[in-house]
C-alpha cells in the first residue's frame, strides 16, 4: 500500500485528539496519578515498540518524525498514554478481575482502530509471525500491570508519607 495524504492527516488527527483530551482526562483524578500512569505507560511502550520494531516483527511505513524515530510515536506517546489515564480512572477500585475486563473492553476498541489500520491503510504492518492476538495479548497485559505499578508506587508514597 503506498502513503496517502489520508494516512498522514489521521496519524496527525489521531495525535490532536490525544493532545486536546488529555487536560480532560487528567483533570477527572489526582494530577500526580494521571502523570504517572501517562508517564509510565509513554515509558514502556518505547521499551515494547522498539524492541518489536528492532526485531521486525512490527513496523510503521508512515509516521510522525520518521528520520528521528522508527516506533509510531503518535500511538506511544501520545494516544495510548491518554488512554492508560482513562484506564487508571475508571479502574481505580476495582478487584484484579474487574480490572481485567474493563482492560480488555478499552483494548478491543483500541485494537478495532489498529486492525482498520492495518488493513486501510500505510500506518502498520504486522510481520514475521505477528498477528492480532499478539497485540491483544500484550496491550491488556502491559495495561494491567501498568495500572498495578500506578496503584503499588501510590501505596508506597502513602507509606512513605506516614514515617
Amino acid at each position: 500500500m503506498k502513503e496517502t495524504r489520508f494516512d498522514k492527516n489521521f496519524l496527525k488527527g489521531v495525535s490532536l485528539a490525544a493532545i486536546i483530551l488529555l487536560p480532560f482526562f487528567l483533570r477527572k483524578q489526582s494530577l500526580k496519578e494521571g502523570l504517572l500512569a501517562f508517564l509510565l505507560n509513554g515509558i514502556t511502550n518505547n521499551w515494547l515498540d522498539f524492541y518489536l520494531v528492532s526485531h521486525k516483527k512490527l513496523e510503521y511505513p508512515i509516521r510522525l518524525f520518521p528520520k528521528l524515530f522508527k516506533i509510531n510515536i503518535a500511538f506511544d506517546f501520545l494516544l495510548y498514554p491518554t488512554v492508560s489515564v482513562l484506564i487508571n480512572k475508571v479502574t481505580q477500585e476495582d478487584g484484579f478481575f474487574r480490572l481485567s475486563a474493563k482492560v480488555f473492553g478499552f483494548i478491543i476498541g483500541i485494537f478495532a482502530v489498529e486492525l482498520w489500520a492495518v488493513k486501510k491503510t500505510s500506518l502498520i504492518r504486522w510481520k514475521n509471525g505477528w498477528n492480532w492476538y499478539h497485540t491483544i495479548g500484550s496491550m491488556v497485559i502491559k495495561s494491567i500491570l501498568n495500572v498495578l505499578a500506578v496503584r503499588i508506587i501510590k501505596k508506597m508514597g502513602t507509606v512513605l508519607t506516614i514515617y
